[in-house]
Formats: structure tokens, sequence, C-alpha cells
């Protein structure tokens, strides 16, 4: 045998191997289904066993009688008083054509059922009656019970029932006054409602920081509530920026009860001055760049007074002292242009993230009443 003989036959052997490696391949290979990860694959299969035997039971009664339940799997129980002994009732009807059987099962809650009627015939419907207590903390609550039946392919039924437990104090848990300027007063009026009370009076407002308030009762316009009380709470502001603080509100119901209930309240505070221009960096500042001396160079801003606006605004400080700052009330109430001038004569200074260049306008006799407008830059003396 030559060699190109023995080589088309080795050929075709390898050939042949793989054809049949790759032929019993595809009987080895399970498709995984697409989206499904490992981790779920299991659950994944277990609930497609669960359908095809579900499919087979429904398939295997359709043309068989049988006795089939009909009850709603979700009820709104609506507000609710508070540790009080609560029924509810609802129906459960028969759509077969043999007799229902029904049975409470459990409940998550210790709920116990009576019914009308346990055997129910077709076409025919009982009463049920679900009887629990309802818990004493004011808010959502939820339960389910398990019904059981002798329908083949409704066993077991479960029905959730939600509800809210009904308050006798309910107010927002923050409040937000509206931005005010330094000096300014700003109020904001919040409703407080009741359910259980018929009446109740606002005895005191709890605050750390100066605080004023007043309240007065008023109809309620919901049929849900027993009792209203509008409260305005008026905050006079010394600083600028944001604030935020707890204070209490201490409520007397008309059962001479009384309820410490813990609010937020929160705002901001304008500053005092603004400093606006086109050359501003909303938090760097003024940003000069590197210039370069023997030729005197100005850059002019807009200096805003907000809030009082007859208050005299001057320059309180700057730095680097090598640089000139002034500032000139202008026509308009409340506004003043800032100059910042670097002199012909400026020696080498920098004013940068380690030695900052500030200017500080405000009023001279109120510190308070001030802000800061940061300058960055470098002053290089002429070239030769």
């Amino acid at each position: 045998m030559n060699s190109f003989t023995r080589n088309l036959l080795l050929l075709a052997s390898s050939t042949t191997v793989f054809i049949a490696v790759a032929a019993g391949s595809t009987y080895l290979v399970k498709y995984k289904p697409w989206g499904v990860p490992d981790v779920l694959r299991e659950k994944y299969e277990a609930k497609v066993v669960a359908m095809e035997q579900r499919n087979e039971l429904i398939t295997s009664w359709e043309s068989k009688d049988r006795p089939t339940i009909s009850v709603r799997s979700f009820y709104d129980l609506g507000p609710r008083p508070d540790q009080s002994s609560e029924r509810y009732t609802f129906s459960v009807k028969n759509n077969g054509h043999l007799p229902l059987t029904i049975s409470h099962s459990r409940s998550s809650n210790g709920a116990s059922f009576e019914f009308s009627d346990q055997t129910i015939q077709p076409d025919q419907e009982a009463i049920a009656t679900v009887a629990w207590t309802s818990n004493a903390t004011p808010g959502p609550f939820e339960f389910y019970s398990i019904l059981e039946s002798n329908d083949p392919l409704q066993k077991s039924f479960r029905i959730t029932f939600r509800g809210r437990i009904k308050a006798k104090i309910m107010m927002p848990q923050t409040v937000s006054l509206p931005a005010s300027n330094v000096g300014e007063v700003s109020q904001a009026t919040i409703r407080l409602t009741s359910e259980l009370w018929r009446s109740f009076e606002i005895t005191d407002v709890k605050s750390k920081a100066t605080l004023d308030w007043h309240a007065s009762a008023t109809d309620p316009t919901s049929k849900q509530h027993t009792s209203r009380v509008d409260l305005t709470l008026i905050k006079n502001h010394f600083e600028y920026g944001k604030h935020e603080e707890k204070i209490t509100i201490v409520t007397k119901g008309d059962s001479g009860e009384t309820i410490e209930t813990p609010i937020v309240l929160k705002g901001r505070v304008n500053h005092p001055i603004t400093f606006q221009g086109p050359a501003l960096h909303i938090t760097d500042g003024l940003d000069i760049g590197t210039i370069e001396a023997g030729q005197e160079q100005s850059f002019h801003l807009n200096c805003r007074v907000n809030g009082d606006q007859s208050r005299e605004i001057a320059i309180l400080d700057y730095e680097p002292k090598q640089l000139l700052a002034k500032i000139e009330k202008q026509s308009r109430a409340g506004n003043y242009r800032l100059s910042i001038t670097v002199p012909p004569d400026c020696p080498l200074v920098i004013f940068n993230s380690t030695e900052q260049g500030f200017v500080k306008v405000g009023d001279p006799n109120d510190e308070h009443f001030s802000n800061w407008l940061p300058i960055h830059g470098v002053v290089a003396p002429p070239s030769k």
C-alpha cells in the first residue's frame, strides 16, 4: 500500500470518528431554557412539572361532574377600630354540578371561621364569617386564611384580608417650610386628623429652637375622620443654609388621653448675599487665571442682597492684599457692583487651593449677614 492510499484511509477514518462523536453528542446535550440561570434551574424545572401535572388534572376532569368552589382571593376590610373583636362576612358559591363541602384549615393571625352551611348544593352559596381581634398599632394590617374543599381542582384555597387600624391622631411625618431669607419669617400649615376622637386639641409644640405656632379646630372633610385641627408653624431664621430639626407635637383627646408625636421640620434659608457674573463658577468662585502684571486689569461682578435691602453692604475683608477690592451701590435696591482689580505694579502672588484668595462682603453691623467669594489665580511679574 503506497503512502497516498494510507493517508487517504486515515483521513476517512478520522472523519468517520468525528461524525460519530458529534452525532452522539447531540443526544447528550440538554439545552437550558433561555433566561433561566443555573441557580434557579431546579425551581424552574419543579414549576414546569407542577404545571404539567396541573394541566393533566384539569384535562382528566373536563368531561366529569364535580363541585366547583367560587370565592374571592382578596378582601379589603377598610378602616377598623383598634383592640376590638372584629367580624367580616363574605360568600362562597358552588358553581359545579355536585355538592361542595368547605372547612377552615388555618389563619395566619389565629382567626376563626363560621359557615352558614358547610355543604353547598350546586348553584347555591353559603355565608362565611371570619372573626379576629384587631391589634393596637395604627396603620395597615394583613392576614390570610386557608379554606379546604372537595373541589378536585382547588382542594386548598388561600384568602388574603387587608385593612387599616384607625388612628387616634394622624399628621405628616415631615414638614417643609418654604425657602426664606435671613431675618425673615417662614411658616407652614399642616392638618392633624383623628379617626377615633370626637374632638382634640394641641396643647404644646416642643422644639429646641425658637418656634411659634397656633392651632384652630375645623370641620372634617372626610367621613372617615371624626375631628380635625389645622396647625401653623412659624419660625424666624437668623442663619443661612439648610436646616432640619425634630419637634414634638402634643395632642389631647376628648377622653383626656395625651399623645406626643415627633415630626421633622426642615427648610432652607437663602444666602444673605449672592454673587452673579458670567466668569463665576458655582462652587469655585472667580478664577482669573494667570495674568501678567504691568497693566491694570479689573473683574466686575454683581452683588445682590437677599431679604432686607435697606442694609448697607461693604467689603469686610479680602485676600491677597496685593489686589484691590471695591464695592459700589447701584440704582436698583439691593444691588451692588463688586470690582476686583490687579494693579499694574502687582508683584508675584499666587492664590489657589492652598493659598486661598477671597472677598468677604456683608453688613458691618451684623456679622451673620455676609458671604464669601473665593478667588483663584496667579499674578506674574511682567516679562522683560
